[in-house]
């Protein structure tokens, strides 16, 4: 059984471009947009989900430009928290190869005083 894992909070979440090209292309390469993060309702500097829209450049094997875009979403899975949050190893993975990973160090702690 795994411990517990730190919680994701804003910056914790990076996008990776990928390597596979876009339908019909032979050349070209993936860029990362900004990633957009929501917070949880109640425990505000916790991460429920993050997305990243990439964009595809490149040119088929007639030499015309092809583009493409692919949006990548990481949602929290079921813990054992009442609240689903993102959590530290948590990731994504479009069709493209494109990624979404959470690295996260925020331990979340709960009870009296905390």
């Amino acid at each position: 059984m795994d411990g517990p894992k730190a919680v994701a909070r804003s910056g914790d979440v990076t996008a990776t471009a990928g390597t596979t090209f876009f339908t019909g292309a032979t050349s070209g390469s993936w860029t990362a947009g900004s990633v957009s993060e929501t917070t949880h309702t109640k425990l505000s500097k916790a991460l429920v989900s993050a997305s990243c829209v990439f964009s595809f450049t490149g040119k088929n094997d007639a030499g015309a430009v092809v583009t493409g875009t692919e949006t990548v979403t990481l949602k929290a899975g079921s813990t054992k928290l009442r609240a689903a949050v993102l959590r530290n190893g948590d990731e994504a993975t479009g069709t493209f190869g494109n990624k979404l990973s959470a690295s996260a160090a925020w331990k979340l702690h709960t009870g009296p005083g905390q």
